[in-house]
């Protein structure tokens, strides 16, 4: 009778920089780090530990699975990002172009391989840019928290070295996620027969699809999501990266750590304020003046108001990312391209075998 393997641990990354630890004892436990213990659940089964930290307003945005050798240094994390509505759908769509990509180069189809080998590879940025992210805002959190009286500081504007290092994540996010979003569109165009030019951007899109529009869904919907949607706001925010300013020299960049409601206690949740409820970036909507104190004063209690107002920008990059992965799995499954599982015969073995413990 086959021994059936103990459930691994995991570590959940939560909103604001927020974890809970499941190492399958008797209880789960929110915390900061492990010195730092908010509250502590009796075990749920496992597949009910995510529903059970949604239920008290932390949707869980990724999970690690740690190991000696990941804690030691010598092993990549074991790293899956969460969907917020369809589990590990990241993981499934990568599953699905690396299929894509055996098959076509089986068949020799140039073109649907090397579209599937860079599907694959955005979709490992993307999971990489949300793990990268969340892990700065557990930085600053604990920070933060530091040797500090967290009620008395909860609600103030808060920056440090780490924050800098937040929006340096921030960068990485939205230029890798222009990039997928440009190779979404480049695989919609050559896939779903939007046109005969070659496109490759978003510009080039919206250029040849105008007078297209009306005449095929997903390219309906790229459409309007490029032109005032969720696509527009991702764009206007790398291109004011890139062309404008970067995000810590927008006049203020600060985050702000607020007060999340735990039973009749609070605990600390990080918030990094990234578009206000205006959809604008902060130098877009207010105007920052520090020519003298009362000036100063007046742009920073703007400033709060509209960081008050905010999205945050991990739970951004979070929503935006499943934007990516869904639009890409509807562009694959609409245009048919097939995959196939790889399989390995002793024939393409070569050498003797070493197996390795993982």
């Amino acid at each position: 009778m086959l021994e059936v393997p103990p459930l691994p641990p995991r570590l959940l990354h939560l909103p604001g920089g927020l974890r809970l630890l499941d190492e399958r004892t008797d209880k789960v436990f929110l915390q900061l780090h492990d010195r730092k213990i908010y509250a502590s659940i009796v075990t749920p089964e496992y597949s009910q530990v995510y529903s059970t930290v949604a239920q008290i307003g932390l949707p869980t945005i990724g999970v690690e699975f740690p190991t000696v050798d990941t804690l030691r240094g010598v092993a990549a994390p074991d790293w899956e990002a969460a969907s917020p509505l369809r589990g590990f759908a990241l993981c499934d769509e990568r599953n699905a172009w690396a299929q894509v990509r055996t098959l076509a180069q089986r068949e020799g189809r140039e073109f649907d391989a090397d579209l599937a080998n860079r599907a694959f590879t955005y979709l490992d940025l993307a999971a990489i840019r949300l793990f990268d992210l969340s892990n700065c805002y557990s930085r600053v959190l604990i920070s933060f928290d530091h040797d500090s009286d967290v009620r008395q500081k909860i609600g103030l504007l808060y920056r440090d070295g780490f924050v800098t290092a937040l929006e340096a994540a921030i960068h990485a996010f939205a230029a890798d996620a222009a990039s997928f979003r440009d190779l979404i569109v480049e695989a919609a165009w050559k896939l779903l027969k939007l046109g005969d030019q070659p496109v490759r951007k978003i510009e080039r899109f919206l250029k040849f699809y105008k007078d297209k529009v009306g005449t095929q869904p997903i390219g309906d919907e790229l459409w309007f999501a490029a032109k005032g949607g969720w696509l527009d706001q991702l764009s206007m925010l790398r291109n004011g990266i890139t062309h404008a300013a970067p995000i810590g020299g927008r006049g203020m960049r600060d985050a702000t750590v607020r007060a999340h409601q735990l039973g009749e206690g609070i605990i600390p949740r990080l918030h990094y304020p990234l578009f206000g409820s205006d959809g604008k970036l902060f130098d877009d909507a207010v105007d920052a003046d520090f020519a003298d104190d009362a000036r100063a004063r007046a742009t920073i209690e703007r400033y709060k108001t509209w960081s008050d107002g905010s999205e945050d920008a991990l739970e951004y990059a979070w929503r935006v990312t499943d934007q990516l992965v869904e639009l890409l799995a509807r562009v694959r499954i609409a245009s048919g391209i097939r995959g196939e599982m790889p399989t390995i015969t002793d024939e393409d073995i070569i050498g003797p075998v070493v197996l390795k413990r993982g």
